[in-house]
C-alpha cells in the first residue's frame, strides 16, 4: 500500500480497536488514558499490553495538542481477560472493516466529486468563451451596420446631386434647343462619331 505514519493503521489489528479508543478518550477528556491488559500473540506465544496515552495540555509547551503513546510489554498474559476480549473481536473486526469501507466509498465520492467540479469548469471556460464570442461578432455587426448606414446615407447624397444635376442639364438643353429652334437657322449636332445627335426644323429641308 501506500506509505503512511497513521498509527492505527501501522500499528498490529488485533490492538487498533483499544488504541483507537484510548486515543479518542485522551483527546476528549484531555486526560491520560490507560488501557491495561489487551491480549496479543507474539510469535505464537500469548501476551498482554497496557497502552497509555498522556496528551500534551500545558499552554507554555510547544508540543501542546499532541499525543504521548506508551506501550508496556507484559508476558503474563491473564486466561480471564483475554477470553472476555477475544469474544468481542469478530464485532470489533467488522465494524473497522465497515469503517474502513465507508471511508473508502467516501474517498471514492470526494473523488468523483472533484472529477465532476473540474468537468463543470471546464464547461463553464468553454461558454464564457463561447460568450466572448458572440459578444465581440455582435460588436462587429453593429459596426458594419453603421457603416453600411453611412454608406447609405453618402449614396442618398450623391444621388440627390445627380438629380439636381440632370434636372440643371434638362433647363439648359431645352433651353437651347428652344434658342436654336426661334433663330430659324439650320442647325445638326454631331457626336464623335460624325452621328445626328439634335438638329432643328429647318435642316430638315436640306
Amino acid at each position: 500500500g501506500e506509505p503512511t505514519q497513521n498509527l492505527l493503521k501501522l500499528i498490529r489489528p488485533e490492538l487498533r480497536l483499544e488504541l483507537r479508543a484510548a486515543l479518542h478518550q485522551a483527546v476528549q477528556l484531555q486526560t491520560a488514558i490507560e488501557a491495561p491488559n489487551i491480549p496479543w500473540n507474539k510469535n505464537g506465544e500469548a501476551q498482554s499490553l497496557t497502552i497509555r496515552v498522556n496528551p500534551v495540555t500545558q499552554n507554555s509547551d510547544t508540543a501542546k495538542g499532541f499525543l504521548l503513546v506508551m506501550f508496556d510489554l507484559d508476558e503474563r498474559a491473564p486466561a480471564a481477560e483475554k477470553v472476555v476480549r477475544t469474544a468481542n473481536e469478530p464485532v470489533a473486526r467488522q465494524l473497522e472493516a465497515e469503517l474502513i469501507q465507508v471511508k473508502a466509498r467516501l474517498r471514492h465520492s470526494a473523488e468523483q466529486y472533484e472529477y465532476q467540479a473540474a468537468e463543470l469548469r471546464a464547461s463553464n471556460e468553454e461558454f464564457q468563451a463561447m460568450n466572448e464570442e458572440l459578444r465581440s461578432a455582435a460588436e462587429e455587426l453593429e459596426t458594419s451596420k453603421e457603416e453600411l448606414q453611412s454608406i447609405n446615407e453618402e449614396l442618398r447624397t450623391v444621388n440627390q446631386e445627380l438629380k439636381v444635376k440632370i434636372e440643371e442639364m434638362s433647363v439648359t438643353s431645352n433651353n437651347l434647343q428652344n434658342l436654336i429652334n426661334s433663330a430659324g437657322v439650320a442647325t445638326v449636332f454631331l457626336d464623335r462619331a460624325f452621328c445626328i445627335r439634335l438638329y432643328t426644323p429647318a435642316a430638315q429641308q436640306l
